[in-house]
């Protein structure tokens, strides 16, 4: 969680993607098959002087698929503007792989509005 939430605060902040390969090679190095394991993303109340941690799977999952989402954004736009960074190991196994392709129409549908 804390990896994906730092690679999408630098990307947004233009950092250079290629400095972020091996923070998307532990990404994805820490991927349990199509989603990632359950992190604390907050404090909920305590009860009885005893803290609970607030997270889930698909909370972290969808952080990280946003993190590899953006610095795949950014690198083909590298590579589009014309300065020829090779495309990495990283970048071919995210186009490769089905993590950032819905099959499901209603998942494809979410967020597409028509007024």
């Amino acid at each position: 969680m804390n990896t994906s939430l730092a690679i999408l605060a630098l990307l947004n902040r233009e950092f250079p993607p290629q400095k972020l390969e091996k923070s998307i090679a532990y990404l994805l190095k820490k991927r349990i098959e199509d989603h990632w394991q359950a992190y604390a993303f907050c404090i909920d109340p305590a009860e009885k002087g005893q803290t609970y941690y607030a997270g889930s799977p698909v909370l972290t999952t969808a952080f990280c698929i946003a993190a590899i989402s953006l610095f795949q954004k950014h690198t083909l736009e590298i590579n589009s503007q014309g300065k020829n960074i090779e495309a990495n190991i990283y970048v071919k196994e995210i186009l490769n792989s089905k993590l950032l392709k819905f099959e499901d129409k209603e998942l494809t549908g979410v967020g597409s509005y028509t007024s």
